[in-house]
């Protein structure tokens, strides 16, 4: 087919999307109160797990500034410098998995990493015909 007679979205192109695994990131602070909702402090895709356990490592390494008691901060240094690698072998393997910590606050300081399929959002955007048969398609 030459170049000027390449199918352009108004005459049935398809924009076609393959999902790929991601892990789906989420720090949350739970309040000391009963029945307190949990705060999310940071959502987000992540396109690796080892991404995901960095980051955990990364917060937790960091945490001591929110006031931990000294057995908490035993348990973070434990989960940064080993309990990371079941964790990452746990994702590696399709399973969730999450650490948490209890401040000194009465506040507790979670972390979530979940594989999820997601779609990617990577080069230029679409244009808005091929979005909207996108969306038809994946309402379908």
């Amino acid at each position: 087919m030459s170049t000027a007679q390449q199918a352009t979205p108004s005459e049935g192109a398809r924009l076609v999307l393959a999902p790929h695994l991601g892990y789906w990131f989420e720090m949350l602070m739970q309040g000391s109160t009963p029945g307190s909702l949990p705060e999310a402090r940071a959502l987000e895709m992540l396109p690796f797990a080892k991404d995901a356990i960095r980051t955990i490592r990364i917060q937790i390494r960091t945490f001591h500034m929110l006031g931990m008691n000294p057995r908490e901060i035993g348990r973070a240094a434990e989960w940064a410098n080993f309990g990371w690698i079941q964790a990452l072998a746990a994702l590696d393997r399709g399973e969730p998995c999450g650490f948490s910590l209890l401040l000194s606050s009465g506040q507790s300081a979670e972390w979530h990493v979940t594989p999820k399929d997601c779609f990617p959002l990577y080069g230029t955007v679409p244009c808005m015909d091929q979005v909207r048969s996108l969306r038809l398609e994946l309402s379908r």
